[in-house]
């Protein structure tokens, strides 16, 4: 099961040309305790209206803890509800039978000279779909996703008066 942690953090205000943003917390569980779970893709979306604003996000990555497990690669896909990044994992991040695994999302957000960020923007971050299996059996998984989605975040080209 994929769902938001409650460490994930508040809605927040960031400027153009911030680094290292944190943007979401989801948790990974095992819930069938028949055997540890391998996650070898990830994909993410920023809910946005591509229509209206720009890619804004740039160097998204996923870490588990203070370690760096996947960096969101090529530039995203634009749908119909805003865009989708793909995470590839070179090690797969492994959830224990029965446990858990908390992922942090942060991104960089470009530069308002860049002209690829939108001012005065939201986008909330949302896992929307993983690709899973069991890591002794190596039998295909389809985790269940519960409202994997991070709180809205603004950007604006600054922040102040």
């Amino acid at each position: 099961m994929v769902s938001s942690d409650g460490s994930s953090p508040a809605g927040a205000t960031y400027a153009m040309g911030s680094t290292g943003n944190p943007l979401a917390v989801y948790r990974f569980t095992e819930t069938s305790n028949i055997e540890s779970v391998r996650i070898t893709n990830l994909q993410v979306s920023d809910l946005t209206d591509p229509n209206v604003n720009k890619q804004t996000f740039t160097n998204l990555q996923l870490f588990n803890g203070s370690t760096t497990v996947g960096t969101a690669g090529g530039a995203p896909q634009t749908t119909s509800s805003g865009y989708l990044y793909n995470f590839y994992f070179a090690s797969p991040v492994v959830v224990s039978q029965a446990g858990s695994v908390t992922l942090s999302l942060h991104g960089d957000i470009f530069s308002f000279p860049s002209n690829l960020a939108t001012d005065n923007s939201v986008h909330a971050f949302q896992v929307s779909q993983a690709t899973a299996s069991g890591l002794t059996s190596t039998s295909s998984i389809t985790p269940t996703l519960q409202s994997p989605s991070g709180n809205p975040m603004i950007v604006v080209r600054t922040i102040g008066p």
